[in-house]
């Protein structure tokens, strides 16, 4: 997926929306300032919308532009009017209206809604968005539906007023678990990938490794595992790691397509690794009912298994082909490189503490 190369004016708007969307969530969550759930939700969304159309084109392969066209600025502000709205209006429709939409709530609906629609559509492409539409048709079509999909069906109106105006359909307990909990955790990945934590991880890794059979290959599996506990994406995972350690596999002898794999597998387990995991563990915690911290504590063993099996294949397979490790030379001290950045590790200690004492850690 291409994006827009922003410059200039253009670029200061994103940098300006980007901060002030971290800003707003990262106070409300470290202070005693508190945030409405309300306010979370809407904002939260209204954010991720703006962002989208801000960075991603409408035609997916062809970014690169450096402007924001007109027509992205324009729902960029039909965003903004739906969801304040929303926001300026719940109270006074969950208490005096008693629920009984109006038709601005309705066209407000609908904008917000297909908003929404082109975001997915624009980030994650036509799939989820089929996918999503078979199952607003089944709330419309339900009569004529067969079988277990048949129900008495609903207008539109009251499909619109269920989606926009409660808290069970767009601002539900989903965006509720990200704007809480999984935002927060986003904003100190990436805080620790552009500060340098992602290449102190792999230079950690590396030094552990020294001298092992197929010493790059275990650094890629360290390095994920350590990168994948507090970024919680699989994506971010291999852009931070993948970078340096497929080009060291290579050097020592694997194929491009095993560092790859190795790559993408370790990555991929880095979002079952406590503290943060990956957003699915938010959403299971909301949707069960489960404590998030049960939920990780929960998930230790069975993602420090998965690692060590990774690893143990990568063994197996340096060993069958006879590959090594870079050479010793070219392979830092332990006590270097933790003297050079030892406060990268401070961070995931303190929530790892927070985490299994009881404490919140949102």
């Amino acid at each position: 997926m291409k994006l827009r190369n922003l410059q200039g004016f253009h670029k200061n708007v994103f940098y300006f929306t980007s901060a002030a969307f971290s800003l707003m969530f990262l106070i409300s969550s470290a202070s005693s300032l508190i945030m409405p759930t309300e306010a979370k939700r809407s904002l939260y969304l209204m954010f991720n919308v703006m962002l989208t159309l801000m960075l991603y084109p409408p035609v997916r392969g062809k970014g690169g532009q450096e402007k924001i066209p007109a027509y992205d600025y324009v729902l960029i502000g039909l965003s903004v009017l739906t969801f304040v709205y929303w926001l300026v209006t719940y109270r006074h429709f969950a208490t005096v209206a008693r629920g009984m939409a109006n038709r601005v709530d309705f066209y407000m609906g609908i904008v917000c809604i297909l908003l929404l629609i082109e975001s997915a559509r624009r980030v994650l492409g036509p799939i989820l968005l089929g996918v999503g539409g078979i199952f607003m048709l089944q709330l419309y079509f339900g009569p004529y539906m067969p079988g277990i999909f048949a129900h008495r069906g609903f207008s539109l109106f009251r499909i619109i007023e269920f989606l926009y105006r409660t808290t069970d359909g767009v601002f539900g307990s989903i965006a509720s678990t990200f704007s809480t909990y999984v935002l927060p955790f986003i904003i100190m990945g990436a805080f620790l990938e552009v500060s340098g934590a992602g290449e102190f991880f792999i230079r950690l890794s590396l030094s552990l490794t020294k001298g092992w059979a197929g010493g790059p290959a275990k650094v890629a599996v360290i390095a994920s595992a350590i990168f994948g506990s507090i970024s919680g994406s699989s994506t971010a995972n291999v852009v931070a790691t993948g970078t340096f350690t497929i080009p060291m596999m290579k050097r020592v002898g694997f194929e491009p397509e095993h560092a790859g794999a190795i790559e993408a597998a370790a990555s991929t387990g880095g979002q079952f690794l406590p503290p943060v995991m990956g957003a699915g563990a938010f959403l299971l915690a909301t949707l069960t009912e489960t404590p998030y911290v049960t939920i990780a504590k929960m998930n230790v063993i069975p993602a420090l298994l998965y690692f060590f099996w990774v690893g143990a294949m990568v063994h197996f397979h340096a060993k069958k082909y006879n590959i090594g490790s870079l050479p010793d030379e070219e392979i830092p001290k332990v006590s270097l490189v933790i003297k050079e950045g030892w406060f990268f590790i401070v961070p995931i200690v303190l929530v790892f503490v927070m985490l299994f004492s009881g404490q919140s850690v949102e």
